[in-house]
């Protein structure tokens, strides 16, 4: 963001700027990246919203399971987006 208010020779960080940095990182309104929307899309069309297994989801997303329980999975939890069940992950 410094370095957008940077460009736009502006002394201080904005709002505005804010947002292209966002913007520029492909972050939706929600804080979600392209991987957050890509678990959500193969979770709920391909799994009808679960639940599923980490291994599956993993494999379905050609994504190292570990990095989806410790990178993807919490922030998707934390807004309330998924949850892990007994039976496997589901869309809340």
């Amino acid at each position: 963001m410094r370095d957008i208010a940077q460009l736009d020779n502006s002394a201080a960080v904005e709002n505005r700027h804010l947002k292209d940095a966002l913007a520029l990182q492909q972050i939706d309104e929600d804080g979600l990246d392209e991987h957050d929307r890509r678990y959500i899309e193969v979770l709920k069309h391909q799994f009808h919203g679960g639940p599923v297994g980490l291994q599956t989801l993993a494999a379905a997303l050609s994504e190292d399971a570990l990095t989806l329980e410790e990178v993807v999975e919490p922030y998707l939890m934390q807004i309330g987006k998924i949850k892990r069940t007994a039976r496997g992950r589901m869309i809340v």
